[in-house]
């Protein structure tokens, strides 16, 4: 039998650039099995894994939206 080849999706945040994702074999994520998070962020709101997951085996998995904060100096003072 063939392991499962799943696929994930979740809301888009608005405003979001990007989201950072990962599962693990526990609900405290102490073992991640694999994660895309930094530079290897998502860019969309779905991910189709190109990992098989284990049969009789609980995984959770989690995203978080990244968002761009601005950076540098104001250009003046407004009121």
């Amino acid at each position: 039998m063939a392991r499962p080849w799943p696929s994930f999706s979740w809301s888009l945040a608005e405003g979001a650039v990007g989201y950072e994702w990962q599962i693990a074999r526990d609900a405290g994520f102490t073992t991640i099995q694999w994660e895309y998070v930094g530079d290897r962020r998502l860019i969309g709101n779905f991910y189709q894994s190109e990992r098989q997951l284990e049969y009789a085996t609980t995984y959770y998995w989690r995203a978080r939206p990244i968002f761009v904060m601005p950076t540098g100096k104001a250009d003046g003072v407004y009121g």
